[in-house]
């Protein structure tokens, strides 16, 4: 029976920590993320999805990621950031070309913790977790239904950050929205 408005600050009572997802359909404000940071207290986290552009058409250039990143200036400055969530689609193959992406992605974002989610499975494999690592990328463990095509989930380190998401496991529902 809350009001939208009091939904951050009631869950926030609950938990240290909240994964953004409307950015990737709209890049943030920073005025919007000042306003989210606001209504948390101190050590509350915040781990923000990267906009569509910068992982799945891949047509982020240098000025998307300049202005993704100064949207997230007030959450870093209150220190409640926690990461940025890049999700990349299963259309995202290891490929040469995707791994000359990758490093690219890094050298935008060079100092910001950034936790990557394969859902190719042509990465699990020991030479994809070394590049994560040379890239200081921490890598997304999946937690979903066992489906044919999906990632089974794998738990990796390879940053000082570990992350894992949990999609739900039914699978009569998986791809229903």
């Amino acid at each position: 029976d809350l009001a939208k408005k009091d939904w951050l600050a009631f869950y926030a009572k609950e938990f240290n920590a909240l994964e953004i997802n409307f950015t990737y359909y709209r890049l943030p404000t920073a005025r919007t993320l000042e306003g989210m940071a606001r209504q948390v207290p101190a050590g509350f986290q915040f781990t923000i999805k990267t906009p569509q552009e910068m992982t799945h058409t891949r047509e982020a250039d240098r000025a998307l990621f300049a202005q993704f990143r100064h949207a997230l200036l007030p959450l870093i400055e209150s220190k409640k950031f926690g990461a940025i969530l890049a999700q990349f689609p299963s259309s995202f193959h290891n490929t040469r070309a995707n791994i000359a992406y990758l490093r690219q992605f890094r050298e935008h974002l060079p100092d910001l913790p950034v936790v990557i989610e394969l859902r190719n499975g042509d990465w699990l494999k020991p030479e994809s977790f070394a590049l994560l690592r040379e890239l200081s990328f921490g890598f997304c463990c999946v937690d979903e239904p066992r489906l044919t095509g999906l990632v089974p989930p794998v738990a990796e380190a390879t940053a000082e950050i570990a992350y894992v998401r949990f999609h739900g496991r039914n699978a009569q529902k998986w791809g229903q929205h």
